[in-house]
């Protein structure tokens, strides 16, 4: 298995943060023509986001013979909810000042919990469900190997079944397992990196599956309706990430690590986008200028809020732990 840093795993996240700012922008467009279809292309950012995880766990996590998943857990939940209690906070005074009728005790109670309130709660409460996932694929991998392979056959064709039946209940409850192919498929990367007969594979793969799954939706070109298929996501809708996902990877378009900032910062960017969103909506700036202006709005300003926290952030370092002067 590699070590060391991977430009196109910094690449990928940047990528996912940006298209998902682009996302969230041209939600507000959805009614002017075209827009539509340029929103639904883009719908590969959280496989890309979920890939990332993976990746990074199995190989740096995965290797450890003293790996400890009390303390994995531990730590990976108090990188995932402090973050976002701290932004939640936020966004309930964003919501008081702005909104107040919509701040009511269900809608506070629910995104607390992660089970609805705030929309991008889910994508929360899906990386809470993989701080758990990972450590037990770690353990079935070293130990079990005939059940991680009954896990991996049931991850991948939850997704062929959530084709053709929908669950009624909310989807929040089961979107862990269709989403648990690309944690599976981050493994296997780990385990054939630098194999590009691997990703050719896996490229010529998950193409045939999308159109396949485009075949059975019987969608009318060029509309291919993405989003209608990822909540929970079936194999029509994880192909179409799983693609470019291996795409990317096989041509190593991050080799140059111009994104790592990006990278470093896309979960804290995930919040401060939506804040944005909230407050430029609440002013009507979606009526006022064009998708395109909207979009570089919210991605300029959100990296330029990102600057100022890691500004003050040094400062606070520089305050309290200033090294004393030598007498």
């Amino acid at each position: 298995m590699e070590t060391g840093r991977n430009g196109s795993i910094d690449f990928i996240r940047a990528l996912a943060i940006i298209v998902m700012i682009y996302l969230h922008a041209l939600a507000y467009y959805l009614d002017e023509k075209g827009v539509y279809f340029l929103w639904d292309i883009g719908q590969f950012a959280v496989p890309f986001f979920i890939f990332c995880s993976a990746y990074l766990f199995f190989v740096k996590d995965f290797p450890k013979k003293d790996f400890d998943p009390l303390a994995y857990i531990k730590k990976r939940l108090s990188r995932l909810l402090i973050p976002y209690y701290i932004f939640l906070t936020i966004a309930f005074a964003v919501i008081y000042l702005t909104r107040p009728k919509e701040l009511t005790p269900a809608f506070a109670a629910n995104s607390i919990l992660l089970v609805a309130g705030v929309d991008i709660s889910w994508l929360v409460l899906l990386f809470v469900c993989f701080t758990f996932i990972l450590p037990l694929l770690r353990y079935l991998i070293q130990n079990h190997s005939l059940f991680f392979n009954l896990y991996s056959l049931i991850a991948f064709f939850s997704g062929f079944y959530l084709l053709a039946f929908h669950f009624r209940f909310n989807y929040r409850l089961i979107m862990w397992v269709p989403w648990s192919t690309i944690l599976i498929y981050g493994y296997y990367y780990v385990k054939n990196a630098g194999n590009k007969k691997f990703l050719v594979f896996n490229i010529i793969g998950s193409l045939v599956v999308f159109i396949l799954g485009f075949l059975y939706k019987k969608y009318p070109l060029p509309m291919i309706y993405l989003q209608a298929n990822k909540y929970p996501p079936n194999a029509y809708f994880l192909s179409y990430g799983w693609f470019f996902l291996n795409l990317i990877l096989l041509f190593d378009v991050g080799r140059y690590r111009i994104f790592y900032f990006v990278s470093r910062h896309s979960y804290s960017l995930f919040f401060i986008q939506w804040l944005v969103i909230y407050i430029l909506v609440f002013y009507h700036w979606h009526f006022k200028v064009s998708w395109p202006i909207f979009f570089l709005l919210i991605l300029i300003i959100s990296f330029l809020i990102q600057i100022a926290v890691n500004y003050l952030k040094k400062l606070k370092r520089n305050r309290f732990f200033k090294p004393a002067k030598s007498s």
